[in-house]
């Protein structure tokens, strides 16, 4: 129930702590105690205006409290569903009902996640041909053994042969599991035989099959050379030559790949560049690398859409990657918006986001909901290896006004803002407001430019692996 003015403008002008029935006035010193006179009445429009989300429990399938996400959503092509972190159990299953809704409602029939292009659609070749879907999605999907997955992994397996398969399939440059260490080199092989061209880098033991084992992720691979990127173009240029145009859909996977796997490559070369540098220099060139990742996530997942024209695709990423336009101001350092900030250097906001990228092209056809949470903990509880559980907690914000501190006075445990269209009195959205958008302190920024909505969980949990 809402809480009534005279509690709210208690708890507001001393920014304390709110729990479940208890008030503790103790929470924050002196000190910490502001007084915002508009405080009060955002509390008050959350409470009016601010969708209200019953649960984040996957096996509740009664919808209705979603339903509004239909018109806030609209005709959109491509929903990115974020997180501030990967290790977050309750937004595991948040999503995982965020899914079932929009698959079994609006018709989303493609789970795209931040992880390897070869790899997830392996993987989706392997569900399809009856391979366990827990095993395969654990190989294939960052921190697919947590607990918190099980509910979308029996989803997926429910729907893998029905009419409407929520098909599963990756967008990032990184080769992260067992498929790209396994068979990719075999699956390359076996694609530039079936288009009559051999080469002496397509040999079990040449140096090339040994560097692509290696380049995996989770190899470590830091320093590649040269010949590997060298390699890579001559075999994206062998298809451009020999291949039959229009290329079919086979060929044009194995080339967009390619692409991907070379601009992964030259990534790592200059992340290992910057090492070498110091200062604004090493600056620049690992903001650039971490940009060549975005951009090529963002041209694999607009050559899903042009591939599938049909298809509805739910993005699955860090809310890092899913900005759609930078909120903050320009002339300050990234992330920093205190009055002394330094100035930053124009790398440091000029650094291209997968969402922007899929915004300027996709337009309207792209709809970005950031996840964010107030309190709690991060991390990942290992109940085979206790010497392996690892927990960070999240503490709520001390900051007044923080837009998750007015979603908790307003008593949402789960909630969504539409700040794309905020209703009337919302104005205040389209500003500048502090959120929690990368966990930590948060920052005050214009949050609207980054994301069209909020989706809000009051209280983390750190995830769990069990088996």
């Amino acid at each position: 129930m809402p809480l009534p003015r005279f509690l709210l403008l208690s708890l507001l002008l001393t920014n304390i702590h709110i729990g479940f029935g208890q008030v503790n006035l103790k929470a924050v010193p002196p000190k910490r105690i502001s007084i915002q006179s508009d405080s009060i009445n955002r509390v008050l429009w959350l409470q009016r205006n601010v969708l209200a989300i019953r649960t984040i429990d996957p096996a509740d399938e009664d919808f209705s409290d979603l339903a509004d996400l239909k018109k806030v959503i609209g005709n959109a092509q491509i929903v990115m569903i974020g997180e501030p972190d990967h290790h977050v159990g309750s937004i595991y299953l948040g999503k995982t009902r965020l899914i079932k809704f929009l698959h079994e409602t609006m018709g989303f029939d493609m789970l795209a996640y931040e992880c390897g292009m070869y790899d997830v659609a392996k993987a989706w070749q392997e569900i399809r041909a009856g391979k366990d879907v827990r095993n395969v999605f654990r190989n294939a999907i960052y921190f697919g053994g947590r607990e918190e997955y099980k509910p979308l992994i029996e989803y997926l397996e429910q729907s893998s042969n029905t009419i409407m398969p929520l098909e599963l399939t990756g967008f990032d440059s990184q080769m992260n599991s067992r498929y790209s260490r396994d068979s990719l080199f075999m699956d390359l092989r076996s694609f530039f035989k079936s288009i009559n061209y051999t080469s002496p880098a397509l040999n079990d033991n040449s140096y090339f099959a040994n560097e692509l084992v290696k380049a995996n992720a989770n190899n470590g691979y830091k320093t590649p050379d040269k010949t590997t990127i060298d390699t890579l173009t001559m075999l994206i240029k062998t298809i451009d030559s020999l291949a039959l145009r229009p290329f079919n859909f086979k060929t044009d996977f194995y080339y967009q790949v390619l692409k991907s796997i070379r601009r992964d490559v030259q990534q790592k070369q200059m992340f290992s560049s910057s090492q070498v540098l110091s200062g604004a220099d090493s600056e620049r060139l690992y903001v650039l690398a971490l940009s060549m990742r975005d951009e090529q996530m963002a041209e694999n997942l607009i050559w899903y859409t042009k591939q599938f024209p049909n298809k509805k695709i739910i993005v699955i990423a860090h809310n890092a990657h899913l900005i759609m336009d930078y909120p903050g101001d320009k002339t300050k350092e990234l992330w920093n918006f205190e009055p002394n900030a330094r100035p930053a250097h124009k790398v440091m906001w000029d650094n291209n986001y997968m969402g922007y990228i899929l915004k300027d092209s996709l337009k309207d056809k792209v709809f970005n909901i950031a996840i964010t949470g107030n309190k709690g903990e991060i991390g990942c509880i290992n109940h085979l290896d206790s010497t392996k559980t690892w927990r960070v907690s999240m503490e709520r914000n001390v900051k007044a006004g923080t837009i998750e501190n007015l979603l908790d006075a307003a008593g949402f445990q789960y909630a969504f803002i539409n700040l794309k269209n905020p209703p009337k009195g919302g104005e205040w959205l389209k500003g500048r407001f502090r959120c929690r958008y990368y966990g930590g302190p948060g920052s005050e920024a214009e949050w609207h430019k980054a994301a069209d909505a909020i989706f809000y969980i009051r209280r983390f949990s750190p995830t769990n692996i069990k088996d």
